[in-house]
């Protein structure tokens, strides 16, 4: 979809405010902390947009069939083994409708622990915090920007993105948006405004 006069400045109005809010942040908190946070967006991006985060659903599941097992065989090797036939016939713990949704909160607890993590680190104010934390606000907005109203561009200004891969990565966080709304009972958009709520909450928190 080709982006119109108004759409590139709403992202170029969307970056700066993204920066300037970011970038302050990251000068209060210091760089080390900044750069804990960079590597937990990295971490999360990793699990949510390679196959690391099926193969790990895969896992998980596997884990929970086992567990399954050994509670009803009351944790006895013998009675494990003959119920082992039984473990195709278990229920996932995050069933495949459910996959999107697990990505997507299992990449915002990552880059949450990424700010608690960090908050343990004494550092002091720093204009490579600074940089740090623009680079951040930067990597977090590129990638929460698609599940924000259409209203709104779907990508910031530099992304080097195709338009295939745009859609695919639109489409994967709106499925993980829509299966965390159905999951909570509520519209997809309120899924959205807790995420704004709680990202206020947290600036709020930082400049006091």
């Amino acid at each position: 979809m080709t982006q119109t006069t108004g759409d590139v400045w709403q992202g170029i109005i969307t970056l700066f405010v993204l920066l300037l809010l970011f970038g302050y942040l990251g000068w209060k908190r210091g760089f080390v902390r900044e750069f804990i946070v960079f590597l937990a967006i990295l971490v999360g991006q990793l699990i949510r947009a390679t196959d690391l985060g099926p193969r790990l659903v895969v896992k998980i599941n596997q884990f929970w069939a086992l567990f399954k097992i050994a509670a009803k065989a009351g944790f006895s090797p013998p009675k494990m083994l003959e119920m082992a036939g039984e473990i195709s016939r278990i229920h996932p713990l995050i069933p495949p409708d459910r996959q999107d949704a697990f990505l997507f909160l299992l990449f915002i607890a990552i880059i949450l622990l990424g700010y608690v993590l960090s908050s343990l680190v004494t550092a002091r104010p720093s204009p490579l915090g600074w940089v740090m934390g623009m680079v951040n606000g930067y990597l977090i907005g590129a990638l929460l920007l698609p599940i924000l109203p259409r209203q709104l561009p779907s990508h910031l200004p530099g992304q080097a993105v195709s338009p295939e891969q745009q859609r695919q990565a639109s489409e994967a966080m709106r499925r993980g948006v829509q299966q965390v709304g159905e999951i909570l009972g509520v519209q997809p958009v309120y899924v959205v405004l807790l995420l704004i709520a709680l990202l206020l909450l947290w600036a709020a928190w930082e400049l006091k």
